[in-house]
């Protein structure tokens, strides 16, 4: 297989439990071994303040594409790695210039990790998962009457 040029890529092992940011747009993870888990969590001035609620698992294999924040969201996406995950971190640009710079055949495997990306994120918005109709936010020393 074609290797990326240096400057679009770089091998990550990030630290299980250490959530980063997928709101990147111009990059590209693909998952070379373990696993991502994604979370939704609420945001307040770009500073996580809730609990993470976990929506998908891409596995080894797979790729996250970065994605572009709202503008003002009260709602981010984060990742954490399983224990001993590595991720290809590769720029969109060295991504796209790598698939048109490849023969179809070859092309069309980075191209599927896109379509995976896609119908992963599509499978976990159509969860059968209930979601709760209703909670309470709780404050620190605060007293909750149930």
């Amino acid at each position: 297989m074609a290797t990326l040029p240096d400057e679009s890529s770089r091998l990550l092992e990030p630290e299980p439990n250490h959530p980063f940011s997928i709101h990147v747009p111009e990059s590209v993870w693909i998952v070379k071994s373990g696993k991502l888990d994604l979370f939704l969590v609420r945001s307040i001035d770009g500073e996580l303040a809730s609990a993470r609620n976990h929506f998908l698992r891409v596995e080894q294999g797979s790729a996250v594409f970065g994605i572009a924040s709202g503008g003002r969201r009260e709602n981010t996406i984060v990742a954490t790695a399983t224990p001993n995950t590595r991720l290809l971190c590769v720029s969109r640009d060295g991504f796209s210039e790598l698939v048109r710079s490849l023969s179809p055949e070859i092309a069309s495997d980075l191209l599927s990790l896109l379509e995976g990306w896609i119908a992963n994120l599509g499978s976990a918005a159509a969860s059968t998962a209930a979601i709760p109709k209703y909670f309470a936010e709780l404050e620190a020393d605060s007293i909750l009457d149930v």
